[in-house]
């Protein structure tokens, strides 16, 4: 029972069996033992990483043959800037994924 008690200032919560019921015991949010436990609360800065990897790859064997019409690989990895829109790099590779025949025949 020592342990349990333990676990239960420690995290704030444990599981306690009882006439063969489990119960969840949890504390309530108290200032103090977060100051006693140290327990800070989610309060760290991140930064954004400058470029993503975006990857694209076809959903089904038809997608990829298509693509592969258009002489080009199906798997894709590119590395785009984190201000980039993803409208922007999906229109991209609509127009290099584009068969050459279609293209032919939408210009003229």
């Amino acid at each position: 029972m020592g342990e349990k008690l333990n676990e239960f200032i420690q995290t704030g919560s444990t599981y306690v069996k009882h006439h063969g019921r489990r119960y969840l015991l949890r504390t309530p949010t108290c200032q103090i033992l977060k100051q006693l436990n140290n327990i800070s609360s989610p309060t760290q800065n991140f930064t954004l990483p400058d470029d993503v990897v975006v990857e694209l790859v076809p959903a089904t064997q038809v997608v990829a043959w298509r693509v592969l019409e258009a002489e080009q690989n199906p798997r894709l990895r590119l590395i785009v800037d984190i201000n980039r829109q993803l409208s922007d790099v999906i229109s991209i590779t609509e127009v290099k994924w584009t068969p050459q025949n279609e293209l032919i025949t939408a210009s003229s």
